[in-house]
């Protein structure tokens, strides 16, 4: 929680960040901000070091900034306005980058480095932040990808409904009896979501074979989309494996309802999300995030972006992704 002395000083050295460099896509802001941890509270600074080095809690919520939006939500993301989101775009960047570097996918919202969560008409079935009325099952963000997030924040422009976001904790679960070692294993198939396949150009279904557990076994992350992975056809242990994981991170599921200013960081690797469904408005009074992404390791991505001071990481190929190309019906 953000004490109100502490949350006035912040607000005020965000409007000097905002006059300084103009927009968060400034270069010179972006590498300068972890050398502008003294800003934050001493506080709030050990916690951030404590999530990015994965010695506490998989998530972080962060309150108590006064922070209110006075635009109306966008009707789609290509609508926004980057004055209407200066402060909290600006707050949003200075504690991600804490935790390491901002990137953005080329493919999503044309690449922009904060992308709106806000429901768009004709997207309220769809498994995307885009959605409303279907709501958003478990995941983590973009499982498909090897150059994912370590990391993400949200931060709650508005959200009157006040729409509960789902989160469970892999840390949590009980994985005494799991078959982890089937798990471990490439036996599933991770469909591409159609919002970074509109982005590539592509219109055919894609989906890359991976194990839905990685890194240690002890204390392993996850890997998956359940709307969008399956077991590879006919392999009933997989399948199984996969049914008894869900149970297991269904049974430590927690929720929460942002309210305006909430800042929401998430380990991508430790836990899984979603959101609850809710009823879209579309008069500009809707529920409105801002999502960054966070990367321990920005160089590992290099080949995908055009210099090393790009932060847009590029579509794989279809040529790059040979080999874990998979179908769901062979």
């Amino acid at each position: 929680m953000i004490a109100a002395t502490d949350g006035a000083r912040l607000l005020e050295s965000l409007r000097q960040l905002g006059s300084k460099y103009a927009e968060i896509n400034d270069p010179v802001y972006l590498n300068a901000i972890p050398r502008l941890a003294d800003l934050l509270p001493p506080d709030l600074t050990d916690h951030l070091a404590r999530l990015r080095d994965r010695r506490s809690t998989a998530a972080l919520l962060i309150r108590g900034m006064p922070l209110q939006v006075t635009a109306p939500t966008p009707t789609h993301w290509r609508e926004w306005r980057p004055e209407d989101t200066l402060l909290h775009d600006f707050w949003l960047t200075l504690v991600c980058g804490q935790l390491g570097e901002i990137f953005s996918f080329t493919s999503l919202q044309e690449g922009s480095l904060v992308e709106d969560i806000l429901p768009i008409e004709g997207l309220e079935d769809a498994q995307l932040g885009l959605s409303s009325l279907g709501g958003f099952d478990f995941h983590v963000d973009d499982p498909f990808d090897e150059d994912r997030c370590d990391f993400f924040g949200l931060i709650a422009m508005r959200n009157p409904d006040r729409t509960e976001t789902m989160l469970a904790a892999i840390d949590d679960a009980d994985l005494s009896g799991l078959d982890t070692e089937v798990l471990f294993e490439p036996r599933f198939l991770i469909q591409v979501d159609s919002e970074h396949l509109e982005g590539m150009g592509i219109t055919d279904e894609v989906t890359v074979r991976r194990p839905v557990l990685n890194g240690s076994r002890s204390a392993p992350g996850l890997c998956l989309d359940w709307t969008y992975t399956d077991a590879v056809p006919g392999d009933t242990r997989a399948q199984a494996g996969l049914a008894d994981l869900r149970s297991r991170m269904e049974a430590v599921m927690t929720t929460l309802a942002l309210e305006p200013g909430d800042l929401l960081l998430v380990d991508n690797y430790r836990s899984v999300h979603g959101r609850r469904p809710f009823r879209p408005r579309y008069d500009g009074a809707d529920r409105w995030l801002r999502h960054a992404m966070v990367t321990l390791d920005l160089g590992r991505s290099l080949a995908r972006r055009s210099s090393a001071e790009d932060r847009r990481i590029g579509p794989l190929s279809l040529a790059a992704m040979q080999g874990s190309i998979g179908s769901r019906d062979t």
